[in-house]
C-alpha cells in the first residue's frame, strides 16, 4: 500500500508540474500580447474561477492554446480521478502502466510547444513574437 500510495503522490506532483507550466505559457503568451497597464486592468478584482478559466484572457489568448490549456487541465483531472482508484482497489501494475501513457500524452504537446517557441536568440525566453502579432488598440 505505501508503493502505490508514494506512486499516487508522484502522479500528483507530475500533474501540478505540467500544469504549471502550461499556465506559464498561457502567461507568457498573455504577456506577449498586452502590454503592462492593460494586463493589470484586466486582472483586478479577477477571482480564482476567472483565473482558473482564463476568461477575461479569452480575446487575448488564441483559441489554440486555449484549447491546449483545457485539455491538458482536463486529462490532468482525468489522470488524476483514475490514479486515485487505482489506488482504492490496490492495482499497481495499472498504476505504473497509467502513468506512463499519462505522461507520453501531455509531454509531446509540451516537447512540440517548446521546440516551436523555445529558440529565442535571449537565454531561457520564448519567442512568441513570430507566431502571435501584437494586438493594437488594447
Amino acid at each position: 500500500m505505501t508503493d502505490l500510495l508514494s506512486a499516487f503522490f508522484v502522479f500528483t506532483l507530475t500533474t501540478l508540474v505540467f500544469t504549471f507550466f502550461t499556465r506559464l505559457f498561457i502567461r507568457i503568451v498573455i504577456n506577449s500580447v498586452l502590454n503592462r497597464s492593460a494586463y493589470k486592468k484586466l486582472i483586478k478584482n479577477q477571482s480564482f474561477r476567472e483565473w482558473l478559466l482564463c476568461s477575461r484572457f479569452r480575446g487575448v489568448i488564441p483559441n489554440v492554446f486555449l484549447l491546449w490549456y483545457f485539455g491538458n487541465f482536463a486529462l490532468c483531472l482525468i489522470f488524476l480521478a483514475a490514479s486515485a482508484v487505482i489506488v482504492y482497489f490496490r492495482l499497481s501494475f495499472s498504476l505504473i502502466a497509467l502513468f506512463l501513457i499519462f505522461n507520453v500524452i501531455i509531454l509531446v504537446p509540451h516537447i512540440i510547444v517548446e521546440i516551436m517557441f523555445g529558440t529565442s536568440k535571449e537565454k531561457g525566453a520564448y519567442n512568441i513574437s513570430r507566431w502571435i502579432g501584437k494586438k493594437k488598440n488594447r
